[in-house]
């Protein structure tokens, strides 16, 4: 046998684990709104993230990987953020789960914390790629062994162990990306791309220029 083959039946193997040990968990939504009270930032915990910590302001991104509007601001807005804001030390962000269109965003949640402990420094080029090759909403293509090709194609992610991180994990993985949506809810986000930046929070995808006027003002503001 080959070693492709091999590879390609040692994933197929893995994602079957994974899906058994992925359980899709309904979250009660809690009652209340953030809107209008004060209330503390979100937490960071072990979410990914790209940028130095370090940064004056951070940028919490909740995104499910089935959302369509995820996908478009992720492809068209996301990387000018990214070479304007994060690659000159201004801004981080911080990638949290907002899990509830099925199974499949259970799973691509696994995944994508799985890609993060195995692979931090090639987490965004995996997202990038998962959000690119996006199917439609509801086709199924948010399966184990479908995201941890595309793992297998962003080069310096060992998919080997990407697989056994998402089947070990499950329980953990499950249960971060549930606090996720939680902190989501608790903040008044109720929907994807939801955001929170230096004290306020906004949903969808929103063009360039709204992120642009936000975090000019804001990085105004601190250096003031």
């Amino acid at each position: 046998m080959n070693t492709q083959k091999r590879i390609a039946i040692a994933i197929i193997g893995a994602a079957v684990i994974i899906a058994a040990a992925i359980v899709y968990v309904d979250i009660a939504l809690p009652s209340g709104s953030a809107n209008g009270s004060p209330v503390a930032a979100p937490a960071i915990g072990n979410d990914p993230f790209i940028g130095s910590p370090t940064a004056p302001l951070t940028l919490y991104y909740w995104r499910d990987f089935q959302c369509p509007f995820c996908k478009q601001f992720d492809t068209e807005t996301l990387p000018a953020l990214v070479s304007a804001y994060v690659d000159t030390g201004k801004l981080r962000i911080v990638f949290k789960d907002y899990v509830f269109l099925g199974t499949g965003s259970v799973t691509a949640a696994a995944i994508s914390h799985a890609v993060w402990n195995a692979a931090p420094a090639q987490y965004y080029a995996w997202q990038n790629a998962v959000f690119s090759g996006q199917g439609s909403e509801g086709s199924g293509w948010a399966t184990a062994a479908n995201l941890l090709s595309i793992a297998g194609s962003v080069p310096g992610i060992p998919t080997s162990t990407v697989a056994a991180l998402a089947a070990r994990n499950a329980s953990a993985y499950q249960a971060a990306a549930t606090a996720d949506y939680l902190d989501a809810q608790r903040l008044g986000i109720q929907g994807t791309p939801g955001f929170w930046l230096d004290g306020q929070a906004f949903t969808g995808a929103q063009p360039l220029g709204f992120f642009e006027q936000i975090i000019n003002a804001d990085l105004a503001q601190h250096h003031a």
